[in-house]
């Protein structure tokens, strides 16, 4: 469920920006998307753009299934909302 929450924290983030240029950060994006960048060595370190184009394949790739998240999230919040006020009004009425 993690993973799940973070990529559409990333996806949402990063439709809105652009991905950073930062190797160090890169990295840390693809661990938390499980995206391997075994290929995107140079010689002197990491291909940024092509790293940066893995990593947007990725988020590209669930693009479909955004909205069945984000309706599976906030459903179950606002059912809990709703009986969370029901109850404390029951609770004000009765006492």
């Amino acid at each position: 469920m993690r993973s799940l929450v973070c990529w559409v924290y990333l996806n949402l983030k990063y439709r809105l920006r652009p991905l950073p240029t930062d190797p160090v950060i890169l990295k840390k994006i693809a661990i938390d998307l499980n995206v391997s960048l075994a290929f995107t060595y140079k010689w002197h370190g990491l291909d940024v753009a092509l790293a940066q184009e893995r990593i947007h394949e990725c988020l590209n790739s669930f693009r479909w299934i955004a909205p069945l998240v984000l309706v599976g999230v906030s459903v179950p919040l606002i059912i809990s909302a709703i009986i969370f006020v029901v109850v404390q009004f029951v609770r004000f009425e009765i006492g």
